[in-house]
């Protein structure tokens, strides 16, 4: 449809902003009768407004004595400023009449104030952890740059921040656009396009001989901004706000996407804020005096707008669109209703850029907004769009003169948003034939002069409440109280937004007025009871406390109260946790309701639990506190003609009167009386029939009705006011601390903006731990504090869109990836509870078509299938979880097929590091000799869980079904399974059958490791089919007793086939098969005490192909090396280890036929009682290639060891661990100390100051894990050694090595200004103290020294009384004492401790949380049967016993 244009008279224009009341007088709603006192109160709004300014003028302060001082200091100041300052500064003498509804509530409050009769009661703090504060970007400085200047001229028309209008032919909706059209200011330099200042008008600083020189610090960093790919600063030329943020939401989704957004976005409100606070502090300079000058783009009408960085300023206030009529305050001006408009403004955009990005970046483009508060006023600032009134293609941007819908693919899309919002399209306009819109008439889309298009002016996007159902009459209430979201989605008829005014024509005008009406009829009727009665339910259920605890756990407020009320008695402590819980639980779940919280008074009424209505009373006291401070605020800078520091004093004075029981009953009146001036008439305005009649009786004090501390705790939030922390600290801890005005630093500005900012913050950060999470490259506490981070985030975005489907998709993924990387089963159950019920909650409101929802809900329930059979043994609610998770994963893939992958990728052993293997594919003993981390081993045992509960439920899936065929796919990608084990207990749910299954369902994988898997025939025949294996590992494994049941006459099956008349039913058949199946591998570990000469009998031949071998704990002979050895033509890594029954005979030819291929062994590991000296001078003659050399507990006596140890030349481990080696042997490294990475000389007798020395002459940098031998000698020379190895990370000191003699040495290094390292153990992460004597300071200090360390050993320590120097025994005392230095283990071993019970293990798990190992050998007291209870009861630890 063309645009349709018509001339008018200014009575025309004037008529679409007309009030028409279609109410009809049989619908008028009778009013309860004890409410007749709110609804006179109502009435009154008229006589409030008209007395203001008489009230004000009888208001007189007295200030203190420490006031006056101040203005004294204040006008020396500001005498010295003036006679440096070469320019004068003359403030302006400015008087402003005062728009205030609230003047005399204050006046009647502070009559007489005086600061100095604030009493406080000091007491010690505990705790200065502070308080949380509201989004804000930094604080505001005094200090202002003269040099800035703004500007009026442009070359481009840009589109400037919503004028109400001129009374003529502009619009006057809410931030409707003025546009540019060259208009000067002779006070202002101009620009050379739109988008900001020139850098050119910054003047430099002049250097001087005495500046810091500049250092080399950051030329590594600038350099690499430079060649990055790193957002590039809006100064730069062809770079603006909106450019920038338009070309990043064109990019693919991205860690580096949102990275950027979130820094662009965050840049933005940084500067709005910055700027705008300064824009409010000299509202009421003249112009010569402001650092920031107004600006004229069309128009003065709604506000002075501003312009800097390509941000226009404007600010809100009301406006008069006729003589003597304001568009919100109706016959007198309203700026506090203005607001609220703006408000809305945001609301509309958020909502409309949800749904208008869905479509692969969105064809309707947005800009950037924040709206700026500060000492009670309110900016919008925005970004500057390339267009201008010329470039709209749909909707009016001249009050209604022209509407327009010229562009079809525009009209789609919004009939498309509008049927999402449930917003009704109808005609709009006086001439005829009017426009058909699907929106507000005054909302308007651009075709930007880059080709985009943007939409503008958002704050009647949503239908307006039908103002008689509350006040019994109607008026400008239509333009800024609006109906929420989700509430609209609730209708059975979409809903016009331009319901009741001049905008909407039609035939269905009516029709539409009536379907507003019936729908805010319900919301008071039905909807709003409904809601109360749901609170009332949920907050009194102990499961939901609990869920809502941890779903709150990361506000900041929470997190405050938690950390400043140490001296609270735990009974106060959660009582004020759990009122901030109750009123954020309380004010999602109205929003989620489509309740405006204007409406939480009458919530409030309706709540009849005495202590819940408290609480919420006291968020509605707050919240009105909040409009009479924020008026007083207004008031104040009105009067003045400068900034000033009154915002504090305000603030102070407030808490004086609410906090300070001497004047208690000085305000008796105030807080009862139901007149004019008072609390409860303010707060009837507020929030109307809020009040019950108890309440409403005249000599009933309100204070009764709420928490005063809970109050004062949130109007420190809400208004963003900074405490210092010790004196918040004592508030929180005294019942009559009074905050003054010493204790608050600052009032600060808060700030509002679209939620894909926060948004953004969040992706990047769940990206992030992402990527990090897949490489272990991130400690879990964290990766868990980044995920708290981008919830927090998502939190706060879902609180302006509590119902989005997206955010919810956002958030509970954020839950069920903190379920991924905790090692904490429970925490894990409880992230994944929480995450189903945020999903539970949006699916009930139209979210059935949502996949990306439902994948993450079928995850979910995977997932707590998996806790409840592996962990809580539960079958039966395994199978209701699996039920339900087949379910939602089905209907995600009938919608989107590709929902799912991402959710599932997740949580399945993807993993692969093709880095683990050398050049010749040998996985070095190095990395088996790195201490493992317990966190992730938790982790992948629980991912290893649910890959077999993906396997169970692929069994129950239909086999022709999309889910069973995408699972299957799916694990077709795991390339690595490491120790798969069964827990006994689950043996007869999870038998050979499913692993069978398990194994058939991995034809891809690459490493295998299994552990006490009993294998059958059909499950040996299942890992034969792994055809791609590279790495099997096979630890006490075993068979079962099948015999062979081969049919007479058959032919002999040839290699490279599999006989499926002789079943795989020994060692020796499934390693034949496997090494003729599976051509790829070449590394094979056999451990189990079943192995021996059968095993390999016949087969030697077939082992060629492998190139790393280890054989542990059999039964073999020499004649199985004999058999082996002419075979192993490409070995480069060679394990033997505790067989009793081989000896030089089978060693010694092995390295023989080893020593004479072309390929080199490598790396050799040997761990046998019967090698002598033989098998050594072998050795000798193969060193010098040797990267590895493991001879544990060998017989070789020291000169051999000496003479293989001085051919050693590239060896990186060396375990001489229990052998005969001494301080020759150890001077012999000198040729190949540098490139040793890890020595280990346990038990051996080189432990004199000749070895320590030796060792010390030649030590390594590069060295980073050392096991110390048996040493009792010189300290120092102990230290010296140490302070030369910087990359230590895995130590165990000399066994009996006495900890407080070390410490003290060290000590006296430090005191008598030795050389020694300033930290020479600080990467030290596994510490072993087996053996040694301990005091508990000892322990503590050599902690301090090693800072890093997650792991520690104290087997058969002894532990001493450090002040009486005697060897106490453990006990109780000993554990609560060591607790504290157990805080951050993963793992901690305490064998050896006799005295050591269950319930000292059950202790050391409750205060140490993230450990996730125990190892207790040796302890008398500790059975298997306690061990097996132990880990039953804590699933998530492993207990080595």
């Amino acid at each position: 449809m063309s645009d349709k244009k018509e001339g008018r008279t200014f009575t025309d224009i004037m008529s679409y902003w007309n009030v028409k009341d279609t109410s009809k007088q049989q619908q008028q709603p009778q009013q309860q009768t004890n409410n007749d006192n709110n609804n006179n109160n109502n009435n009154n709004v008229e006589q409030v407004e008209e007395q203001v300014v008489e009230q004000i003028d009888n208001v007189v302060e007295s200030p203190s004595n420490d006031n006056e001082q101040q203005q004294q200091e204040q006008v020396q100041q500001e005498g010295l400023i003036e006679s440096i300052q070469s320019k004068p500064t003359n403030w302006a003498n400015i008087s402003i009449a005062s728009t205030n509804p609230y003047s005399t509530v204050l006046s009647n409050m502070i009559v007489g104030e005086d600061d100095s009769s604030t009493s406080t009661t000091n007491t010690t703090a505990i705790d200065s952890s502070g308080y949380d504060q509201p989004q804000s970007v930094s604080s505001y400085s005094n200090s202002y740059n003269n040099n800035s200047s703004s500007s009026s001229s442009y070359n481009q028309s840009v589109y400037s921040i919503g004028s109400y209008g001129q009374k003529s032919d502009t619009s006057t909706s809410s931030y409707n656009s003025s546009y540019n059209d060259n208009n000067n200011n002779n006070n202002s330099n101009s620009y050379d396009s739109s988008y900001g200042y020139s850098n050119d008008q910054l003047e430099s600083k002049p250097k001087t001989s005495s500046d810091t020189p500049k250092t080399s610090l950051f030329d590594s960093i600038d350099k690499n901004q430079e060649t990055s790919s790193s957002t590039p600063s809006i100064n730069q030329k062809g770079n603006s706000w909106n450019e920038k943020f338009q070309e990043l939401l064109e990019e693919k989704d991205s860690e580096e996407k949102f990275k950027k957004l979130s820094t662009i976005a965050n840049e933005f409100v940084y500067c709005a804020n910055t700027y705008g606070k300064i824009i409010i502090s000299e509202r009421n300079l003249e112009n010569d005096q402001k650092t920031i000058l107004p600006i004229d783009i069309g128009g003065v009408a709604g506000g002075s707008k501003f312009r800097v960085m390509d941000i226009i300023f404007k600010f809100v206030v009301d406006t008069e669109i006729a003589e003597g009529v304001w568009m919100y305050g109706d016959h007198c001006k309203s700026d506090e209703m203005a607001q609220k408009s703006a408000g809305h403004e945001l609301k509309g955009l958020n909502h409309y850029m949800e749904h208008a990005m869905m479509n692969g970046g969105g064809l309707i483009r947005f800009p950037l907004m924040a709206i700026i508060d500060y000492r009670g006023y309110r900016l919008l600032a925005i970004s500057s769009l390339p267009l201008d009134k010329k470039t709209i293609v749909y909707g009016s941007c001249d009050g209604g003169r022209t509407v327009h819908d010229s562009d079809p693919l525009i009209n789609e899309e919004m009939k498309r948003i509008a049927s999402i919002l449930n917003i009704k399209g109808h005609y709009v306009g006086l001439h005829q034939p009017p426009t058909f819109l699907y929106g507000p008439g005054d909302i308007e889309v651009h075709k930007g002069f880059d080709g985009r298009y943007y939409m503008i002016d958002f704050a009647r996007c949503f239908p307006p409440e039908y103002p008689n159902t509350i006040k019994g009459k109607m008026g400008r209430e239509i333009f800024y109280s609006m109906l929420r979201p989700e509430l609209i989605s609730l209708s059975t008829d979409a809903l016009s937004p331009d319901a009741f005014s001049g905008w909407q024509s039609g035939k269905d005008e009516q029709e539409s007025n009536d379907q507003v009406i019936a729908m805010t009829e319900r919301l008071h009727n039905l909807i709003i009871p409904e809601c109360v009665e749901y609170i009332q339910s949920t907050l009194d259920n102990s499961d939901q406390k609990a869920s809502d605890q941890l779903f709150f756990e990361s506000t900041h407020l929470a997190k405050d109260i938690r950390s400043t009320t140490s001296d609270l008695g735990e009974w106060e402590k959660e009582q004020y946790e759990q009122k901030n819980n109750d009123v954020l639980r309380m004010i999602n779940e109205i929003h989620s309701k489509g309740i405006n919280i204007r409406y939480l008074g009458i919530a409030c009424q309706k709540i009849s639990q005495r202590s819940l209505r408290s609480t919420f009373m006291t968020e509605v006291v707050a919240r009105t506190f909040k409009k009479i401070i924020r008026a007083r605020f207004r008031e104040k800078l009105e009067n003045s003609n400068r900034p000033s520091d009154e915002p504090r004093q305000i603030v102070a004075q407030i808490f004086d009167i609410l906090l300070n029981r001497d004047r208690h009953d000085e305000f008796k009146d105030f807080w009862s009386n139901l007149n004019f001036g008072t609390f409860k008439f303010t707060l009837l305005k507020v929030f109307p029939n809020s009040l019950n009649n108890l309440e409403l009786l005249e000599d009933y004090d309100m204070r009764n009705s709420f928490d005063m501390k809970f109050l004062i705790i949130r109007l420190i939030y809400i208004l963003n006011i900074r405490i210092n922390p010790v004196a918040y600290s004592q508030f929180l801890n005294s019942k009559k601390y009074v905050i003054s005005l010493r204790d608050i630093e600052d009032v600060d500005s808060t700030i509002k903006y679209p939620t894909i900012i926060d948004v953004a913050a969040g992706d990047s950060l769940i990206y992030e731990v992402q990527r990090l999470l897949v490489n272990h490259k991130v400690p879990p506490l964290q990766a868990q504090r980044w995920i708290d981070l981008a919830q927090h985030k998502l939190k706060t975005a879902q609180k302006s869109i509590p119902l989005s489907g997206s955010l919810t998709v956002k958030l509970a993924s954020t839950y069920l990836l903190k379920a991924n990387s905790t090692g904490s089963i429970k925490d894990s159950l409880s992230f994944l509870r929480i995450g189903s019920q945020l999903i539970e909650q949006a699916s009930s409101h139209s979210q059935e078509s949502n996949s990306e929802l439902l994948a993450v809900w079928g995850m979910i329930h995977l997932k707590l299938a998996t806790h409840y059979l592996f962990y809580g043994l539960d079958y039966q609610r395994f199978k209701q979880e699996l039920d339900l998770a087949q379910e939602r994963l089905e209907k995600a893939l009938s919608i989107n097929s590709s929902s799912v992958e991402g959710y599932l990728y997740q949580s399945l052993p993807f993993e692969y590091n093709e880095k683990d293997s050398d050049d010749d594919g040998v996985k070095s003993f190095i990395l088996k000799y790195n201490h493992s981390n317990s966190y992730n081993t938790g982790v992948e045992q629980r991912k290893l869980y649910e890959l077999l509960s993906m396997v169970m439920l692929i069994d129950q899936c239909p086999p022709d079904s999309t889910l069973h065929t995408f699972i299957k796919l799916a694990m077709g990608q795991v390339r690595e399974i490491s120790q798969l084990e069964i827990p006994f207990s689950l043996a007869r749910i999870i038998d050979t059958e499913t692993v069978g299954q398990l194994f058939e369902n991995l034809p891809n994988i690459l490493i295998l490791s299994a552990k006490k898997i009993t294998f059958n025939p059909t499950l040996a025949n299942s890992t034969v089919s792994m055809k791609f294996l590279t790495t099997l590992e096979l630890t006490d494994c075993y068979f079962t007793d099948n015999t062979r049941n081969t049919p007479k006459g058959s032919e002999p099956i040839p290699d490279g086939l599999i006989d499926p008349y002789h079943p795989i039913t020994s060692m020796s058949d499934l390693l034949r098969e496997i090494l003729l199946q599976c051509k790829m591998l070449h590394s094979l570990t056999i451990s189990a005490r079943a192995t021996d000469d059968k095993s390999f009998e016949g087969i030697g031949h077939l082992f060629g192909q492998l190139k790393q071998l280890s054989i542990c704990q059999g039964y073999i002979t020499n004649k199985t090396l004999l058999d082996l050895s002419p075979h192993l033509d490409n070995l480069v890594s060679l394990s033997l280890s505790y067989t009793n029954d081989v000896n030089d005979n089978g060693v010694v030819p092995l390295l023989q036929s080893l020593s004479s291929r072309p390929i080199k062994l490598k790396e050799l590991y040997l761990s046998l009682h019967g090698l002598t000296d033989e098998t050594g001078k072998q050795i000798v003659k193969m060193a010098s290639e040797l990267e590895v050399l493991m001879l544990i507990r060998t017989r070789f006596t020291a000169p051999v060891l000496t003479e293989i140890l001085s051919n050693l030349r590239i060896v990186k481990l060396l375990d001489l661990s229990s052998t005969s080696a001494d301080s020759s042997s150890i001077e012999a490294l000198e040729q190949t100390s540098q490139s040793i990475v890890s020595l280990y000389l346990d038990q051996t007798n080189c432990g004199d100051d000749q070895t320590v020395q030796a060792l010390s002459n030649f030590a390594s940098p590069s060295l980073k894990a050392l096991h110390l031998p048996r040493f009792k000698g010189d300290g120092q020379l102990l230290w010296s050694y140490l302070r030369k190895l910087p990359n230590l990370e895995h130590l165990r000191l000399p066994p009996s090595s006495h900890l407080p003699y070390l410490i003290k040495v060290h000590k006296e290094l430090i005191d008598n200004n030795e050389t020694i390292a300033e930290s020479p153990l600080s990467k030290v992460k596994w510490l072993d103290l087996t053996m040694c004597t301990v005091g508990y300071e000892s322990l503590q200090e050599f902690m301090c020294l090693t800072p890093l360390v997650e792991c520690l050993s104290l087997s058969a320590v002894t532990y001493i009384h450090t002040d009486r120097c005697i060897v106490v025994e453990f006990n109780d005392n000993i554990l609560n004492q060591y607790l504290k230095l157990f805080t951050n283990l993963y793992e901690l071993n305490i064998s050896n401790h006799k005295t050591l019970e269950k319930r000292h293990i059950a202790t050391i798990i409750s205060h140490c949380q993230i450990i996730r190992r125990i190892s207790c050998y040796g302890c008398e007291k500790i059975t298997s049967q306690i061990a097996y209870d132990l880990s039953q009861e804590y699933p998530h630890i492993r207990i080595d016993h």
